[in-house]
């Protein structure tokens, strides 16, 4: 889904994004774009069928999927209608400080529009603490703090990924996929610092039927 948010801001919305990936390594995120925008409409009236990613990622493509293969490269990386999208996997464990740093360097270049932490659970903590729960809190916290004072204090969207806890999953199998707050692992921060918090859901019925579940647990000044 984040990664979706990305695609149509890069392409359709005109806004560059800064993605940063502690957990996928940097190949893996632009291949899942590139297959994402395989989809796009523009390729279908061409007579040409999305790409699978497993077929991508295998180096199992046929001819005719590697020729698409190579304009969807093309198209995504050099149409002038379209906006960067960077990808930052870091070697070494980074904080919050040093994705602002990155960040705000890369906005000197081109003005970012969306900065996504994938995820949350994987940013190293400013202050080490023995309570895992203090160092969870306090990254959404700096998050928060970068999103509302990035580049002295012009602000940035921040979208900050985050696991959602297995008892919380437990009942939203029995609730239509509908997530509660308190699912989400280890951070009740989020329920005060966060200005959106949203859930996705999905089990082998959606997936069969192309669908997911999407709740909006929170929207700041707005029921």
């Amino acid at each position: 889904l984040a990664l979706n948010w990305c695609y149509n801001l890069v392409t359709r919305y005109r806004k560059n994004v800064c993605y940063v990936s502690m957990e996928m390594p940097y190949q893996q995120v632009r291949r899942i774009i590139y297959v994402i925008h395989s989809a796009n409409k523009k390729w279908k009236e061409l007579g040409y069928k999305p790409l699978d990613y497993r077929k991508v990622r295998d180096g199992q493509l046929s001819e005719e999927e590697e020729a698409l293969y190579a304009m969807v490269l093309k198209d995504f990386n050099e149409n002038p209608e379209h906006c960067r999208f960077e990808v930052w996997s870091p070697d070494d464990d980074v904080t919050i400080d040093d994705i602002r740093v990155d960040t705000e360097l890369k906005h000197k270049e081109m003005e970012v529009g969306l900065l996504v932490l994938d995820h949350g659970g994987l940013i190293a903590p400013k202050k080490r603490s023995r309570d895992y729960v203090i160092e969870l809190n306090a990254i959404v916290r700096d998050a928060k703090k970068l999103a509302l004072h990035f580049n002295g204090g012009e602000g940035i969207a921040t979208l900050l990924l985050f696991q959602l806890n297995r008892q919380g999953k437990d009942d939203a199998d029995k609730n239509e996929g509908r997530y509660k707050i308190k699912s989400l692992a280890y951070a009740n921060e989020a329920e005060k610092s966060a200005d959106y918090i949203t859930t996705t859901y999905l089990n082998e019925d959606h997936r069969r039927n192309g669908t997911t579940v999407i709740c909006n647990l929170k929207n700041r000044d707005n029921p």
